[in-house]
C-alpha cells in the first residue's frame, strides 16, 4: 500500500510547482485533499522529532483559537501545515527507488521553472515564471537544484557519465539563472551551502577559492557593477531590515500566542515605516503580509514558543539524516532552501515548501517505526476536513465586500460589511469601507462612520487616508478645529498629502488664520498634480487672497 503510495507523492511535487507554488486557492485545495487522501489510505510512521512538530501544530491551533481573526488562523495553519504533512507521509513512504528519483524529478523541475521564468513574466515583475508574483521563488528553486547536484556529484551518488554530464550542465544553467536574476539571498545561500559541502567531502582547496571569490570580485570588478548587482541603487530593493524590525516589535508585543497565524500584516501596519522618498512620494506606502524571514515570521505570528518548537521539529530531522551519500544531495537542496529562508519569506509559496519538506522526506525516509500512531488517523482526518474548508474565510470576505459595493447607500451595504468584519475585525481596510458606506447613506451616518475610522486609525495609526477622510468628515459637519487637528495629523505621516494641505488652508481660514491658509496654498502649488485641477485650486485663492 505504500508503494502505491509513494510514486503518487513523488508526482505532487512537479504538480504543485506546475499549478503556480499552489497560490490560488483551488490548487491548493486540490493538492492537500490529495495528499490527506494517501495519508488516510496508507498512514504513515512516526518521523524523526515527531512530538516536536506535534507540538507545533497544537500550538499552531492554540495561536490562531486565541487570536482575532481565528477562521483567518485556521485557513493559515491548514496551508503552513502542508509541508510537514507532506514530510511525514513521504518520509514513511519513500523507499530507495523514490530517493533516488527524487533528485532527478527535483532537477527537471528547476530547469523548466527557470526556462519558464526566463521566457515570461507576470504583473510587471520580472522572470515571475510559473512561481508568481516574484522571481525569488524560483531562484531558491535552482539554488537548491544547484546544490544538490553538486552534492550529488561530490558523494558519488551519480557515478556514470551520462548523469554526471547532466549534473554539470544542470549547475550551469542554475547559476546563469541566478546571475541573470540577481538574487542576491540565492546567490550568497548557494556559496553558503556550496562551500559546507566542499568542506565536508575534502575539497578544501575548492571551499577555500569559493571563499576567496567574493574578495577577488569586490578588488577586480567596478563599484558601479558591484553595486547594480548587489542592487545597492535601487532603494526599493533594501527595505528588508526595516521590515525584520518591524516583525520583531509585532513579536514584542505578542511574545507567547503571537499575533495569530496568517495575521502577520494585521501587527505589521501598527510599526510601518517611512520609505525612502526614491521609491515613492508616500511615506508609508509600505504593506506587506509576510517578514521576508520565516523565523521572524513564525516569532510574529505564533510567538517565540511556536518559533522554538518549529526549530527544534527541523533540528531533529536533520539530526537523523545518515550519513549516506544518496541522502546529501537531498539534504543540501533543504539547506539551502531553509538558509535563504532566514531573510525571505520563501516558504510562503507552498510549492516551495513541499519542495523542502520533499527533501527533508528523501534524504530521512523511511521512518522506523511500522506502526502508525493511532493520533496520525485524526489527523489526516482533519487535514482532510480543513483543506475542504481552508478557503472559505478569504472567499467569504470577499463576497461580503463585493455584495456591499453592489448595494452601496443601502442599508444592506452596511449589513455585509459588518458580516465581513466579523470574520476579519482587525482588517483596517474594512473599517474604512464601512465608514464609507455609512456615509452613502441618506442622510449620512456621520458620528458612526467617524467611529469606523477611529476602529482602522487604532489599527493603521500610519495610515494617512483615515485621519484625513475623518477630517473632512469635519469639515462638512462645520467642526472646523477637529478638521484643523486632523489635517495636521495626516501631514504628521504625509507632508506631502495635497488633500491634507488643502484641508488645512480651509480649516485655518474658517478659523481666521489667512496667513496659514496662504502658507498651505504656496505649497499646495508646489505640489500641485493630477489629482489637484487648476481651477479647483484658483477658488481657493480667490477665498484665501
Amino acid at each position: 500500500m505504500r508503494l502505491r503510495a509513494a510514486p503518487l507523492l513523488l508526482a505532487l511535487l512537479p504538480l504543485s510547482l506546475g499549478l503556480g507554488g499552489l497560490r490560488a486557492p483551488w490548487a491548493l485545495a486540490l493538492v492537500s485533499a490529495a495528499l490527506y487522501a494517501l495519508w488516510l489510505k496508507s498512514p504513515p510512521s512516526a518521523p524523526p522529532g515527531a512530538p516536536f512538530w506535534l507540538a507545533w501544530l497544537a500550538w499552531s491551533l492554540l495561536s490562531a483559537a486565541a487570536s482575532a481573526e481565528p477562521l483567518t488562523g485556521l485557513a493559515a495553519v491548514s496551508k503552513t501545515a502542508l509541508g510537514p504533512a507532506f514530510f511525514v507521509l513521504a518520509s514513511s513512504a519513500w523507499e530507495r527507488p523514490q530517493r533516488r528519483a527524487w533528485l532527478w524529478v527535483f532537477l527537471g523541475c528547476a530547469q523548466v521553472l527557470g526556462w519558464a521564468a526566463a521566457l515570461f513574466s507576470a504583473r510587471g515583475y520580472p522572470m515571475t515564471g510559473l512561481l508568481w508574483p516574484y522571481y525569488n521563488y524560483t531562484a531558491s528553486l535552482e539554488a537548491a537544484a544547484l546544490c544538490a547536484a553538486a552534492s550529488a556529484g561530490l558523494s558519488g551518488a551519480v557515478r556514470d557519465r551520462r548523469g554526471r554530464l547532466a549534473l554539470g550542465a544542470s549547475m550551469l544553467l542554475n547559476a546563469a539563472f541566478i546571475a541573470r536574476a540577481h538574487s542576491r539571498g540565492a546567490a550568497a545561500a548557494a556559496a553558503a551551502v556550496l562551500a559546507v559541502e566542499l568542506v565536508r567531502f575534502g575539497r578544501w582547496r575548492a571551499a577555500a577559492a569559493l571563499a576567496a571569490a567574493p574578495l577577488l570580485a569586490a578588488a577586480l570588478l567596478p563599484a558601479s557593477f558591484i553595486a547594480a548587482s548587489l542592487k545597492l541603487d535601487r532603494p526599493g530593493s533594501n527595505e528588508r531590515p526595516a521590515i525584520w524590525a518591524s516583525a520583531l516589535q509585532v513579536a514584542r508585543e505578542h511574545p507567547l500566542l503571537g499575533q495569530g497565524p496568517g495575521q502577520f500584516e494585521r501587527g505589521f501596519l501598527r510599526h510601518n515605516f517611512p520609505a525612502p522618498s526614491e521609491v515613492s512620494p508616500a511615506r508609508y506606502q509600505m504593506r506587506t503580509a509576510h517578514a521576508h524571514s520565516e523565523p521572524l515570521h513564525a516569532a510574529a505570528e505564533l510567538g517565540w514558543p511556536g518559533l522554538l518548537l518549529w526549530v527544534a521539529a527541523l533540528a531533529a530531522v536533520l539530526a537523523a539524516i545518515p550519513a549516506e551519500a544518496e541522502r546529501a544531495a537531498p539534504r543540501a537542496a533543504a539547506m539551502l532552501i531553509l538558509l535563504q529562508s532566514v531573510s525571505d519569506n520563501l516558504l510562503n509559496s507552498t510549492g516551495v515548501s513541499l519542495a523542502l519538506y520533499s527533501a527533508l522526506a528523501c534524504a530521512c525516509g523511511p521512518a522506523r517505526s511500522a506502526r502508525p500512531p493511532r493520533a496520525f488517523r485524526a489527523l489526516g482526518a482533519a487535514g482532510l476536513l480543513a483543506a475542504a474548508c481552508a478557503w472559505w474565510p478569504l472567499w467569504e470576505v470577499e463576497r461580503r465586500r463585493s455584495a456591499a459595493s453592489l448595494s452601496a447607500g443601502t442599508p444592506r451595504a452596511e449589513e455585509q460589511a459588518r458580516a465581513a468584519l466579523a470574520i476579519e475585525p482587525d482588517n483596517a481596510d474594512l473599517w474604512q469601507e464601512l465608514a464609507q458606506h455609512r456615509l452613502l447613506q441618506r442622510p449620512p451616518a456621520t458620528e458612526r462612520a467617524l467611529e469606523a475610522l477611529a476602529q482602522a486609525e487604532q489599527r493603521a495609526p500610519t495610515d494617512a487616508a483615515i485621519p484625513l477622510l475623518a477630517g473632512e468628515i469635519s469639515r462638512a459637519m462645520g467642526r472646523w478645529p477637529a478638521a484643523l487637528s486632523l489635517a495636521e495629523r495626516a501631514l504628521a505621516l504625509e507632508p506631502r498629502s495635497l488633500g491634507a494641505l488643502l484641508l488645512r488652508a480651509e480649516a485655518r481660514l474658517a478659523l481666521g488664520d489667512s496667513a496659514g491658509a496662504r502658507r498651505d496654498l504656496r505649497a499646495i502649488d508646489g505640489l500641485r498634480g493630477p489629482e489637484l485641477e487648476r481651477p479647483s485650486l484658483e477658488l481657493y485663492a480667490r477665498r484665501i487672497f
